[in-house]
């Protein structure tokens, strides 16, 4: 995500559902908006990187 770049196979109804969800219950929960180091928190868990690095459990 740092790299701007999102793998399209990962934006799906229930993607494009989760975030903002994921941004109200942080609000319901905390009181407060998420920061944007939350923000992008919350991206990088419901939106997979493009280039994933292969590793030796794959």
């Amino acid at each position: 995500m740092e790299q701007g770049e999102i793998d399209s196979a990962s934006v799906t109804p229930w993607s494009v559902q989760i975030g903002p969800a994921l941004v109200s219950q942080h609000f319901v929960v905390t009181g407060r908006p998420p920061t944007r180091r939350e923000l992008i928190l919350i991206l990088d868990t419901v939106m997979r990187p493009r280039a994933v690095e292969p590793t030796a459990d794959r």
